[in-house]
């Protein structure tokens, strides 16, 4: 659930918070240091009343550096704090008022423009729980205090105990003016009218809240919301629209927000764009828009740009977990694997029931190497509520993860989902074709990996593709998508290699060029390095393979392939003992390698020429 504070609350808090000092007598030592019409309290509630943020905040601080009325002052600062976006820094403020009223002030819990303050926070926050708690505390201790009923009745009309929610909200019918809060009762029983479904009723009671107070984000979006269930939701945009154009009219970061959002509703994607960034424009602090940002440039799979924003957001309020979520889905769809994972598992540490939070920790489990993640990834997969609806690419990913544990049958079983879901999402077919590669069918696994190219040339499709060439036993058509691969980033070893592999069977010197290449990106790559001393093995250069192969046992020590080939090159040189013993580190690390149990088997054989043995 979340709420607001009107400009009118501000006003019940500015009369409540007056009638309170004078009940404050903590500040003895200081008591002429300020007069009535010099109290810093009392003028940054007045600049708070007149929206003057930036006038109350310095007001505020004041009276905290001089110890004047410091249970107000933070009160007034955490009423600051919400107003800029900064809720870390509100909630924070406002528990530190409620306990300097506690432990020095009036030595009391009795504070209910902090406690409505507090909770209005929660459910802005959507902390339900502790929501009701606040509220509560300020209906009990002020029982007709309006904005503490109003929460009351949107949390009972939240937990559809609707009419019970209007009795409540018939207090506040005699309100007029902003002063009384007479557009929190119109805004009241226009959601009230909106869970009975009396639109008209809806429409006319949310116009009348938004006309009020066109620059409360709530008001404009229910519009949006009752026009849009009408067919109509352009009306609420042309009300805001025509709102700007007042005589006079603020305009405000939280308006243009508002605006954003009502853009976004009717998915008119760059106006909202422009809206949002017209929001940063006038104030770079007003945080809430970076979120609303973020969303939209992630929509709009602009995901660099977008976790940049999510970033920023981020270091003003980095316990936010929709924000987080956010950040996680970006990441991942740029491939920034790491902090995708370290900003899901964020969302997910600070609220383990967020369905969302669920979700991106379980999207990007399956991205990982790591077992026990990608174990849990499934597990949450698997208990997500009926009411999340999965993508292709989810299923693609489940599919995947039991490919990887060779359950064939079952990944693909997962793929077929995906693809009647999406027939043209390319890794659905990726992943097809994996399976087929699993399965030893390189025909079918070109098919599927082609049309995964068609539709996302990425150089890891075009890898996997050559592969496939490869096993096919074409490697004139493998080198192509190697090339390719590598024209798409040039730094990508493993295309290199293979490209290498593929050329090595008409030219060595072309082999030797690309594996060289490799090496100069990564001098430690065991593969290039194997395939050096298979370019000097080639020519009978024994030396010079056996030098290649043994750096490649020090790049690679579990690699049995690699011990089994350096056995070949030393048994070329008639070094039967090195041969021998490089054959049995190969099968200590895996006893059913069949190169080098031939290796010892040819070594037997005195005089033998050791053939020329390709990984």
């Amino acid at each position: 659930m979340r709420s607001s504070f009107p400009r009118s609350f501000y006003r019940f808090l500015l009369l409540g918070v007056m009638a309170g000092m004078l009940l404050v007598g903590r500040d003895v030592l200081a008591a002429d240091k300020y007069t009535p019409d010099k109290d810093p309290v009392t003028l940054g509630m007045k600049a708070l009343a007149e929206s003057k943020t930036a006038e109350a905040k310095a007001h505020f601080q004041e009276a905290v550096d001089n110890q004047w009325k410091v249970d107000m002052a933070k009160f007034g600062l955490a009423q600051v704090a919400v107003r800029e976006g900064r809720y870390v820094d509100a909630e924070k403020l406002y528990k530190d008022a409620l306990t300097e009223r506690k432990t020095h002030g009036q030595k009391t819990d009795f504070f209910p423009e902090a406690h409505a303050g507090l909770g209005l926070l929660y459910m802005r926050l959507g902390r339900d729980a502790e929501a009701a708690l606040e509220v509560d505390k300020a209906v009990t201790q002020k029982g007709n205090y309006w904005p503490g009923l109003y929460a009351k009745a949107r949390r009972m009309l939240e937990a559809d105990q609707i009419e019970p929610a209007k009795k409540v909200l018939d207090k506040g019918d005699k309100a007029k003016g902003l002063a009384d809060g007479e557009e929190m009762y119109h805004h009241g029983m226009a959601l009230y009218y909106l869970k009975t479904n009396d639109l008209e009723k809806a429409e006319k009671e949310a116009m009348t809240a938004f006309q009020m107070m066109p620059e409360e984000n709530e008001y404009g979006t229910l519009v949006a919301e009752i026009y849009q269930k009408k067919g109509s939701p352009d009306m609420a945009i042309f009300a805001y629209e025509q709102a700007l154009k007042q005589p006079g009219m603020e305009k405000s970061a939280p308006l243009y927000r508002n605006l954003g959002l009502l853009y976004s509703k009717v998915q008119k994607y760059n106006e909202a764009r422009d809206a949002y960034l017209k929001a940063v424009e006038i104030d770079s602090t007003y945080t809430p828009v970076l979120k609303d940002l973020a969303a939209l440039l992630h929509l709009a799979d602009q995901n660099d740009k977008a976790a940049a924003v999510y970033i920023r957001y981020l270091q003003s309020e980095p316990g936010d977990v929709d924000a987080l979520v956010g950040l996680a889905e970006s990441c991942l769809e740029i491939n920034q694997i790491a902090k995708a994972q370290e900003a899901a598992q964020g969302a997910f540490s600070r609220d383990s029931t967020n369905v969302h939070a669920r979700l991106a920790l379980a999207r990007v489990g399956l991205e990982v190497r790591d077992k026990a993640l990608r174990q849990q990834a499934l597990y949450l997969y698997a208990t997500l509520p009926d009411s999340v609806r999965l993508t292709a690419r989810d299923y693609a990913r489940i599919g995947a993860s039991h490919a990887d544990n060779k359950n064939y049958p079952k990944a693909q079983e997962y793929l077929n989902k995906a693809l009647a879901l999406d027939p043209q999402e390319p890794e659905v077919h990726f992943q097809l074709g994996m399976v087929d590669m699993g399965t030893n069918k390189p025909d079918s696994a070109i098919v599927h990996l082609e049309k995964a190219v068609s539709l996302k040339p990425s150089e890891l499709y075009l890898l996997n593709l050559g592969v496939a060439y490869l096993r096919a036993k074409q490697p004139e058509k493998a080198r192509p998508a190697f090339r390719k691969a590598i024209a798409i980033n040039a730094k990508f070893v493993p295309a290199h290699v293979l490209l290498a592999q593929a050329l090595s069977s008409d030219s060595l010197y072309a082999a030797e060029v690309e594996y060289r290449k490799a090496l100069e990106l990564d001098p430690k790559n065991g593969a290039a390095l194997r395939g050096m001393g298979f370019i000097y093995q080639k020519q009978n250069k024994f030396a010079e393979a056996i030098q290649w192969y043994e750096q490649g046992t020090k790049a690679e020590p579990q690699s049995a392939e690699g011990w089994a080939a350096l056995g070949y090159a030393y048994m070329g040189a008639r070094m039967n003992d090195p041969a021998r013993q490089a054959f049995e580190k190969a099968l200590t690390i895996d006893p059913s390698n069949q190169t080098a149990r031939k290796g010892l088997q040819g070594l037997l054989k005195a005089g033998t020429q050791a053939p020329n043995k390709e990984e």
